[in-house]
């Protein structure tokens, strides 16, 4: 699964996650491998960093953090 659709692009800052833009949720969404729902409240809960967003859901995965 390619990511050459147009509806999902590059963030325009990748070390920080942009919930309220659409496009980048659909992003960092398919990034992680999770609903945009829990990507959300982990944002909401650890804040926009990416190493902190990516340690979080690690975390509850119980995987390895994601690079």
């Amino acid at each position: 699964m390619g990511m050459k659709d147009s509806t999902v692009r590059w963030p325009q800052d990748g070390t920080r996650l942009n919930i309220e833009d659409e496009k980048e949720l659909q992003f960092w969404a398919h990034r992680f491998r999770v609903g945009r729902e829990l990507l959300k409240r982990v944002v909401t809960s650890v804040g926009p960093r990416f190493k902190d967003v990516a340690a979080q859901i690690s975390y509850r995965r119980g995987d390895r953090v994601l690079r």
